[in-house]
């Protein structure tokens, strides 16, 4: 019994020194760095891993499973990642989850191609489907018109060679096999027409090219996705607040009444009040609104406007807060980096994923400068905007001075003030002064209102703007077709 017990004690001690030798290097195994796909950003650190880190795409783990991992070989293994990138502590290959790690936001996929479903009453050989519609930089491409028209082309130049084919051989028979002078001819004069076909047939793409390469190479339609402007309604508390400063009336007008007093004011002015309605309705719809031109960014196929770049290179916000780490700069120059400044100007913020705003937050009960950023230019109402270097209006006020007259900013958004600040302008007076004899051709009065010329040599050329003043004119036709009805 005795040497039971002393042997029992010595298979104890054995055991517990097997363990305390085996235990160091079963807790070392490999320390692994991974990505994983659905990340937005970032790494974490696996420990203790037992097996080669390239094979945890075995892992029952499956946030583990769809990782792409390596053996970290630093000095100091599964050391601290910096936090907002990686878990602050490593994690076991077990009790992971992509969850844990801080500020974790699945990557959303891309959305996938849209469809339209198209059947053709008459199939076209060759063409066996549409290709979907995708959504790209700012446009919405759709090829399936493309498609149409290429496939209908090669059909088209199909048919025309089987004909060339059957009157070559139509010429060719009459002319070997037809006894008199006459039909001869008329055999050779059928190969020559097919020949001269078949040359046209072969070579119609190459001439269309040279005439304009557009009608040889119909590309896929490419259409403007429609932009949300950066700009703010303001409240009845905005409104009253200006309002309040001016004496006026303290309740906000709706846009129909906006639009309604327009032309009132137009009438007793002898302004045709079509013309003033078309400008207001084009600029605002009758809103008491600010647009925020620090803000606004609508796509690479539009100018970018200096206020946004200006906000990105200063990477600051109005209250005076630093721009974010993960927001890149704005190149020194937009014109030989075009494609970098479009890059910065569209990029989300990745703790928001937001795209990158001031914070200025209008008071417009707060002169002199409203609770506005005037590092940048701001717009108001009808169409008139205020710029960094304007002169403020005599009280110190930020305005804006239309032919002698100085509007404020509570003007501007209120109703009055803003009505004699449109209808002040040049653009609506012969000579461009108020009082003599008003314009009545109203795309005169778009184009001046628009700052643009004719001649391209001179300003901006109104073909620039051309859908701004198709816009104004469509406004300006509803009206008259209105007022006949009526």
């Amino acid at each position: 019994m005795r040497h039971s017990s002393q042997a029992l004690v010595r298979a104890a001690a054995l055991t517990a020194a097997l363990l305390a030798w085996s235990s160091p290097v079963l807790a070392a195994g490999n320390c692994c760095i991974c990505s994983h796909p659905s990340l937005q950003s970032g790494k974490f650190c696996l420990q203790n891993v037992q097996t080669a880190c390239e094979s945890l795409n075995n892992s029952t783990n499956a946030d583990v499973k769809a990782s792409s991992c390596a053996k970290d070989v630093s000095a100091n293994p599964c050391k601290k990642i910096p936090a907002g990138q990686c878990l602050s502590e490593p994690a076991d290959e077990i009790s992971f989850k992509l969850s844990s790690l801080p500020g974790y936001k699945e990557a959303k996929s891309p959305p996938a191609p849209k469809t339209l479903d198209f059947k053709l009453n008459i199939p076209i050989p060759g063409l066996t489907f549409f290709a979907p519609y995708t959504d790209a930089s700012g446009e919405t491409i759709v090829p399936m018109f493309a498609q149409y028209v290429q496939a209908f082309q090669a059909l088209l130049i199909g048919l025309g060679m089987v004909a060339a084919a059957i009157m070559l051989v139509y010429g060719g028979w009459l002319y070997l096999l037809s006894g008199t002078g006459l039909k001869v001819q008329e055999g050779k004069k059928v190969i020559i027409d097919a020949l001269i076909g078949l040359v046209l047939i072969f070579s119609a793409t190459v001439i269309l090219a040279n005439m304009n390469p557009n009608t040889a190479n119909f590309g896929a339609l490419k259409l403007k996705n429609i932009q949300p402007q950066p700009f703010s309604i303001l409240s009845g508390d905005q409104y009253s607040a200006a309002a309040s400063l001016l004496g006026a009336d303290r309740n906000m007008p709706t846009p129909a009444e906006m639009l309604n007093e327009v032309k009132k004011q137009a009438a007793k002015r002898g302004i045709d009040p079509c013309i003033a309605w078309a400008v207001l309705m084009a600029e605002s719809g009758g809103k008491m609104i600010v647009g925020h031109d620090e803000n606004w960014y609508a796509g690479r196929a539009n100018v970018l406007p200096q206020s946004r770049v200006d906000l990105l290179r200063s990477r600051k916000y109005y209250s005076g807060k630093a721009f974010e780490a993960d927001i890149p700069t704005m190149p020194s120059s937009c014109t030989s980096a075009q494609d970098e400044c479009h890059r910065v100007a569209s990029y989300r913020v990745q703790s928001t994923g937001k795209i990158v705003e001031n914070d200025d937050a209008p008071q417009f009960g707060s002169p002199p400068d409203f609770g506005i950023d005037w590092r940048f230019s701001h717009g108001f109402g009808g169409g008139l905007t205020i710029f960094p270097n304007s002169p403020k209006c005599p009280n110190g006020w930020r305005g804006y001075t239309v032919n002698g007259r100085c509007f404020t900013v509570a003007e501007l958004v209120t109703e009055q003030g803003q009505i004699d600040a449109l209808l002040s302008s040049g653009a609506f007076w012969k000579g461009g002064k108020p009082g003599g004899d008003p314009v009545s051709d109203p795309m005169s009065v778009f184009k001046a209102w628009a700052g643009c010329q004719d001649s391209s040599s001179a300003g901006i050329p109104c073909s620039r703007v051309k859908n701004l003043l198709d816009i104004k004119q469509r406004h300006y036709d509803t009206c008259k077709a209105q007022s006949a009805k009526s």
